[in-house]
């Protein structure tokens, strides 16, 4: 089976669709594909000296790149799927977002079939956040309409393709429940052919409920602190600013609790001014974007994952890793959140705007919560194999129709 990924970027472009993508071509390799490709754009981290040198090739963990120029409407996209196609030709497309419009192409001159993947709501929302009114970044209906109106000619163009593309797709994938049904009120002839396929992460081995004593931020933490952890892109709507507004009430309850933002964005220099200008500078440390190995030493070695978003996140990968690690998440019971968080079992779930139930969670006991039951969850809803097989397993419903 030889199939193709059109993506908008790649690693080592470092985001949620990006990291589910990642683990899915690895697994898949491993369980039954012999052959897996990825056309994206040249962005991220990686330079034209190393493309050069790889005559725009590059092998990822078996997975096989091609980055194209990001211009004249995606055109060095279309041209490098022709040129594969005739190269290799692939068996099926797995797309994910606006750009997978090409592949309409290949499925009418070449009966090539289409998986389209949702990973959030951008198809259906202009800002993607499913927000409107008041309830849209705390303000008020004219600003969201604003903000909605910036954005509206691309949205429009983007909202017919995501129709036409969704009308030729064989199968529409999304990440959770809650987006399927959010869809499915505007889309409802997709019912059929729409199926929910969670983000899978690996599993590791199960920890003990303990710090590990070579944790790299020693420097900062003792052993009895409670650690309080923030991962992900920094960015009004994950609504940081407000977990640090109320730190000084935090650490007058409990004098030994630590907060670690990891992490970069728009928000960094703002966020960064209101610690020194509440001089949390103790109690309160940014690392900066971490991914691999030291990524999951934080989540290991933290006691509470705060995930303070005011949006429905369609279906958060951060909070399965943290949860794969055994670290509880506290939350608001919005989007998919509710499909990975059992309140009061492996986490909690509290209704939007409630930071005063925030405030109690987080200076109270919740070390009653198994880390070993939380990680058995993960491991039985959203294991990386498990995604893996049946993904594949719809991958060959889909060819065997053809």
């Amino acid at each position: 089976m030889n199939i193709l990924f059109i993506l908008n970027s790649f690693f080592p472009s470092i985001g949620g669709v990006e990291k589910v993508i990642e683990n899915y071509c690895r697994q898949l390799l491993e369980i039954g594909a012999n052959k897996i490709s990825i056309i994206t754009f040249k962005r991220g981290q990686i330079s034209e000296l190393d493309l050069k040198k790889t005559k725009n090739l590059e092998i990822h963990h078996g997975i096989r790149i091609y980055r194209v120029k990001d211009n004249l409407f995606g055109l060095f996209m279309f041209i490098k799927m022709i040129k594969l196609y005739f190269k290799e030709k692939f068996d099926l497309i797995h797309t994910t977002d606006f750009w997978g419009i090409y592949s309409i192409l290949f499925k009418l001159m070449f009966k090539v079939p289409i998986v389209h993947h949702i990973h959030g709501y951008q198809e259906i929302c202009p800002n993607g956040l499913l927000l409107h009114g008041e309830n849209c970044l705390h303000t008020s209906l004219r600003e969201c309409q604003r903000r909605c109106d910036f954005r509206f000619h691309r949205y429009m163009i983007e909202k017919i393709i995501y129709k036409v593309l969704g009308r030729f797709s064989d199968i529409v994938l999304t990440v959770s429940d809650a987006v399927k049904q959010a869809y499915l009120e505007k889309h409802p002839q997709l019912k059929n052919r729409m199926f929910t396929l969670y983000n899978g992460v690996e599993i590791n081995p199960i920890y003990e409920n303990k710090r590990d004593n070579r944790f790299f931020l020693t420097d900062m933490i003792n052993a009895n602190d409670k650690i309080l952890t923030f991962v992900g892109r920094l960015i009004p709507e994950r609504n940081i600013y407000e977990i640090i507004s109320n730190f000084p009430k935090i650490i007058d309850k409990d004098p030994n609790i630590k907060f670690i933002i990891v992490g970069s964005g728009p928000e960094l220099k703002r966020l960064k001014k209101q610690v020194m200008d509440l001089q949390l500078e103790q109690h309160i440390k940014f690392t900066g974007l971490l991914i691999g190995r030291s990524l999951f030493e934080i989540y290991r070695n933290s006691d509470l994952l705060l995930m303070p978003i005011i949006f429905p996140e369609p279906l958060s990968t951060v909070i399965i890793e943290s949860m794969s690690q055994g670290c509880p998440v506290i939350t608001y019971n919005l989007g998919g959140m509710p499909e990975i968080i059992d309140d009061g079992k492996n986490g909690f779930l509290l209704e939007p705007y409630n930071w005063e139930g925030f405030l109690e969670i987080i200076t109270g006991p919740f070390d009653k919560i198994s880390r070993n039951k939380i990680i058995e969850k993960i491991k039985k809803k959203f294991n990386i194999e498990k995604q893996a097989r049946k993904l594949l397993a719809i991958y060959k419903i889909v060819l065997n129709r053809y």
